[in-house]
């Protein structure tokens, strides 16, 4: 019964150290996204209050769980997509020039698993919505699955090494794990190989033309901070600064206001301001309007 309760309280404590592990990486890299999407749109918000302020940190772990997600949605179709790899390196490493490849590998490939199949559908649905606006990626984000699926086997082999070295390492029977080489050096190697894999798996995707980008704006409109599709209402004197063809005629709350279809609101919610953008002939434009002077509606 002790050792049952204990077993339990053991897992209980790796569980919460998972989480908050989880928690700090995914708000480390909100952090660094909701920095980065006000850099991509020119605008870096000002005169926050308190509030403002723990709501941009809500809209950061926005940020890191929107591209956590992200991550594990392709290893999972990279995962899935093991049996072609698997065919295709056996295809490659079998070429006569290639000969030397055909030595024992030194970290080995995460295998298929059904479990990974949900997270697949979400994955191929993922890049579907991405790469209408951007075809490349119907071609790119597969591949970035399947290197994500290569550092994700790395990450977990060196894993799996360093339990069977520390359980060598605290044996008092001298085995033959332990014997021939120095588990103190090898845990170190595998150690900082794992931490090398884990930045290659979140920074890799960054580097994909499109990709960035993309996964900046769907998080921000995940916090309801970027609107695509709203109606904005203006007064003077700022009415007068957008086309008259964004005009609608439909829809009108007071003599006052004016409402516009068709510009996009990059970003509301912190700050006094509001920043909208909107095509003006062969060029776009961008605006940022104090929130006392707009109301925005999203439809």
């Amino acid at each position: 019964m002790k050792k049952t309760t204990l077993q339990i309280e053991t897992g209980i404590d790796s569980l919460a150290k998972i989480t908050t592990n989880i928690v700090k990486l995914g708000t480390l890299i909100g952090a660094f996204f909701v920095t980065m999407y006000c850099l991509r749109i020119d605008h870096f918000p000002q005169d926050l209050s308190l509030g403002d302020g723990l709501l941009l940190l809500l809209a950061g772990g926005a940020f890191g769980a929107v591209y956590v997600f992200f991550l594990v949605c392709h290893i999972a179709l990279g995962t899935a997509l093991f049996p072609v790899t698997k065919f295709i390196c056996k295809a490659i490493v079998a070429l006569p020039f290639l000969r030397f490849a055909q030595k024992e590998h030194l970290h080995r490939f995460t295998p298929f698993s059904w479990q990974s199949l949900p997270f697949s559908f979400v994955a191929v649905l993922l890049i579907y919505l991405m790469g209408r606006n951007d075809p490349i990626l119907y071609w790119l984000l597969p591949l970035w699955a399947v290197a994500l699926h290569i550092f994700y086997s790395v990450f977990s082999s060196c894993g799996d090494k360093i339990r069977i070295l520390e359980g060598a390492q605290n044996s008092i029977v001298h085995n033959i794990v332990r014997a021939p080489i120095d588990c103190n050096q090898d845990i170190e190697t595998l150690k900082n190989t794992r931490i090398a894999t884990l930045a290659a798996i979140v920074i890799a995707p960054l580097v994909a033309s499109g990709i960035y980008g993309q996964i900046l704006d769907s998080a921000m409109r995940l916090a309801n901070v970027r609107l695509e599709s709203p109606t904005i209402y203006l007064k003077d004197p700022y009415l007068a600064l957008l086309p008259k063809n964004l005009i609608t005629k439909t829809q009108r709350i007071s003599k006052d206001y004016v409402a516009f279809e068709g510009a996009k609101v990059f970003f509301k919610g912190f700050g006094k301001t509001t920043i909208i953008s909107f095509a003006d002939g062969m060029v776009r434009r961008q605006l940022e309007i104090p929130n006392d002077q707009i109301i925005v509606e999203n439809r």
